[in-house]
């Protein structure tokens, strides 16, 4: 069994994902749309109790396959239930950790110090919400 390592941040992602975005209010996301930023192990991430930087290979490729990501901007009717939909309690919220399938949405980028990668990702794609973006790999 291979042992996953633990990833060390001088910042925390959801700030430095939410500073680099900048302002969002201009952008307007259809009915059951979630704008989620792809979480990767830019920068700062070291491999929890040593000085050790994540492989240079590891981050491009989350960029790729990333699974986890940062809610930042929801459609109005996203997380609303409906004849067809039921949520049962389930719900995510802008500033949430979530996880995806990789190939689910529309990759793009948004404009900020580089451009933000992101997904545009209908609600009922979203597999589950989880406390920080490195509980799964």
């Amino acid at each position: 069994m291979a042992l996953i390592a633990r990833i060390a941040h001088d910042t925390d992602p959801r700030d430095a994902i939410f500073k680099e975005l900048g302002d969002l209010s201009g952008f307007q996301i259809a009915a059951q749309g979630v704008l989620v930023a792809t979480y990767t192990r830019e920068g700062d991430a070291k491999i929890a109790g040593t000085s050790l930087l994540m492989p240079e290979a590891a981050v491009k490729d989350d960029h790729f396959q990333s699974k986890t990501g940062l809610v930042v901007r929801l459609g109005h009717r996203a997380f609303k239930e409906d004849q067809h939909v039921q949520w049962h309690g389930f719900s995510c919220g802008i500033g949430d950790w979530v996880v995806f399938r990789a190939s689910d949405g529309l990759k793009m980028q948004v404009p900020g110090m580089g451009g933000v990668h992101c997904r545009l990702i209908a609600d009922v794609h979203l597999k589950m919400k989880i406390p920080n973006p490195d509980a799964v790999f």
